[in-house]
Protein backbone atom coordinates (compact mmCIF):
# COMPACT_ATOMS: atom_id res chain seq x y z
CA UNK A 1 0.00 0.00 0.00
CA UNK A 2 3.04 2.42 0.57
CA UNK A 3 3.93 2.39 -3.04
CA UNK A 4 0.24 2.81 -4.88
CA UNK A 5 -2.39 5.20 -3.78
CA UNK A 6 -5.81 3.65 -4.61
CA UNK A 7 -8.32 6.89 -5.09
CA UNK A 8 -12.03 6.30 -5.86
CA UNK A 9 -13.71 8.81 -8.88
CA UNK A 10 -17.34 10.10 -8.64
CA UNK A 11 -17.97 7.27 -11.36
CA UNK A 12 -16.68 4.43 -9.37
CA UNK A 13 -13.42 3.95 -11.20
CA UNK A 14 -10.59 3.47 -9.36
CA UNK A 15 -7.22 5.27 -10.47
CA UNK A 16 -3.67 3.62 -9.18
CA UNK A 17 -1.41 6.42 -8.99
CA UNK A 18 2.34 6.01 -8.14
CA UNK A 19 3.73 8.67 -6.32
CA UNK A 20 7.45 7.26 -6.39
CA UNK A 21 7.32 6.24 -10.33
CA UNK A 22 5.17 8.77 -11.53
CA UNK A 23 6.74 9.87 -15.31
CA UNK A 24 5.05 11.26 -17.93
CA UNK A 25 3.27 8.61 -20.66
CA UNK A 26 6.42 9.10 -23.30
CA UNK A 27 8.93 7.48 -20.30
CA UNK A 28 6.72 4.72 -20.81
CA UNK A 29 6.28 4.74 -24.27
CA UNK A 30 6.88 1.87 -26.84
CA UNK A 31 10.83 4.11 -27.78
CA UNK A 32 11.68 3.95 -24.01
CA UNK A 33 11.46 -0.20 -24.35
CA UNK A 34 12.36 -0.53 -27.78
CA UNK A 35 15.80 -0.35 -28.71
CA UNK A 36 15.53 -0.89 -32.75
CA UNK A 37 12.87 2.11 -33.00
CA UNK A 38 14.92 4.00 -30.35
CA UNK A 39 18.21 3.43 -32.45
CA UNK A 40 16.40 5.06 -35.61
CA UNK A 41 15.27 7.90 -34.28
CA UNK A 42 17.03 11.05 -35.74
CA UNK A 43 18.59 12.32 -32.45
CA UNK A 44 20.28 9.74 -31.06
CA UNK A 45 21.91 9.68 -34.93
CA UNK A 46 22.78 13.15 -34.19
CA UNK A 47 24.42 11.88 -30.73
CA UNK A 48 26.79 9.15 -31.99
CA UNK A 49 28.63 11.93 -34.28
CA UNK A 50 29.81 13.69 -31.11
CA UNK A 51 33.61 12.19 -30.62
CA UNK A 52 34.32 10.69 -27.52
CA UNK A 53 36.31 13.52 -26.04
CA UNK A 54 34.16 16.13 -26.93
CA UNK A 55 31.43 13.93 -25.04
CA UNK A 56 34.09 12.73 -21.88
CA UNK A 57 34.87 16.74 -21.72
CA UNK A 58 30.87 17.47 -21.43
CA UNK A 59 30.30 14.87 -18.88
CA UNK A 60 33.31 16.35 -17.08
CA UNK A 61 31.80 19.62 -16.45
CA UNK A 62 28.36 17.72 -15.53
CA UNK A 63 30.51 16.64 -12.57
CA UNK A 64 32.50 19.43 -11.68
CA UNK A 65 28.76 21.45 -11.92
CA UNK A 66 27.06 19.00 -9.46
CA UNK A 67 30.31 18.65 -7.00
CA UNK A 68 29.63 22.78 -6.69
CA UNK A 69 26.07 21.95 -5.98
CA UNK A 70 26.75 19.65 -3.71
CA UNK A 71 29.47 21.62 -1.78
CA UNK A 72 27.33 24.66 -1.95
CA UNK A 73 24.25 22.75 -0.44
CA UNK A 74 26.52 21.53 2.17
CA UNK A 75 27.27 24.75 3.60
CA UNK A 76 23.57 25.70 4.96
CA UNK A 77 21.92 24.47 7.18
CA UNK A 78 19.35 21.33 7.36
CA UNK A 79 17.09 19.05 9.17
CA UNK A 80 19.12 16.25 7.68
CA UNK A 81 21.68 14.69 10.54
CA UNK A 82 25.24 15.48 9.37
CA UNK A 83 26.54 11.78 9.96
CA UNK A 84 23.72 10.89 7.05
CA UNK A 85 25.09 13.24 4.72
CA UNK A 86 28.50 12.99 5.07
CA UNK A 87 27.82 9.44 4.76
CA UNK A 88 26.57 9.93 1.37
CA UNK A 89 29.07 12.71 0.44
CA UNK A 90 31.51 9.76 0.87
CA UNK A 91 29.54 7.05 -0.92
CA UNK A 92 29.67 9.97 -4.15
CA UNK A 93 33.36 10.59 -3.67
CA UNK A 94 34.55 6.86 -3.70
CA UNK A 95 32.24 6.98 -6.98
CA UNK A 96 34.05 9.51 -8.10
CA UNK A 97 37.78 8.07 -7.14
CA UNK A 98 36.08 4.85 -9.52
CA UNK A 99 35.01 6.47 -12.46
CA UNK A 100 36.53 9.75 -12.18
CA UNK A 101 39.48 9.00 -15.29
CA UNK A 102 38.35 5.56 -16.58
CA UNK A 103 36.09 2.43 -15.51
CA UNK A 104 38.44 1.31 -12.49
CA UNK A 105 35.29 -1.12 -11.54
CA UNK A 106 35.98 -3.22 -14.61
CA UNK A 107 39.76 -2.14 -15.03
CA UNK A 108 40.59 -3.90 -11.39
CA UNK A 109 44.17 -3.29 -11.44
CA UNK A 110 43.49 0.72 -11.56
CA UNK A 111 40.57 0.19 -8.33
CA UNK A 112 43.48 -1.97 -6.72
CA UNK A 113 45.74 0.85 -7.04
CA UNK A 114 43.31 3.20 -5.39
CA UNK A 115 42.26 0.71 -2.28
CA UNK A 116 46.09 0.43 -1.71
CA UNK A 117 46.56 4.15 -1.68
CA UNK A 118 43.59 4.67 0.52
CA UNK A 119 43.84 2.00 2.93
CA UNK A 120 46.70 0.35 2.98
CA UNK A 121 49.17 3.09 2.74
CA UNK A 122 47.30 6.05 3.84
CA UNK A 123 49.00 9.42 3.92
CA UNK A 124 50.86 10.11 7.73
CA UNK A 125 48.11 12.01 10.38
CA UNK A 126 50.08 14.80 11.57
Amino acid sequence: MAGQVVQMRSNKEQEISRPLANFPPTVWGCDFASIPSFNSRKDVNELRKISKEKAMEELRKMCDNAWKDVNEESMGPTVVPLPLITSIINLARGMHVVYQYDDAYTIATSLKDNVILMFVEPLPED
